[in-house]
């Protein structure tokens, strides 16, 4: 079943359960890595834009949080859960995700 909210252009990214999850830190030794700004994710218009963003052959991806801390705190979670959802996006397409 496919979830859809009220006008937000971010849907696609909705379609797991949002469960805690432990982001890895980049390793330092990993050379293949594409880096992923949260800020773009944002402005992504479907999954295939979003999926642009990251290439075909990428199996590393670091999530870079260029948005910074949110003065409102609501913000800040919904931000959190954004990173979450991008998260299980792609591991759900085993490409191994870090922070």
């Amino acid at each position: 079943m496919n979830r859809k909210s009220y006008k937000i252009k971010h849907d696609f990214l909705f379609d797991c359960e949002d469960t805690e999850i432990i982001i890895p830190h980049l390793d330092s030794n990993l050379s293949e890595k594409c880096e992923l700004k949260l800020s773009d994710v944002l402005n992504a218009k479907d999954e295939d834009s979003f999926f642009e963003l990251i290439g075909d052959n990428t199996s590393n991806v670091v999530i870079i949080d260029d948005i910074g801390e949110c003065a409102n705190s609501a913000s800040e979670r919904y931000k959190h859960f954004i990173i979450r959802c991008v998260y299980h996006k792609l591991n759900d397409r085993n490409i191994n995700v870090y922070i």
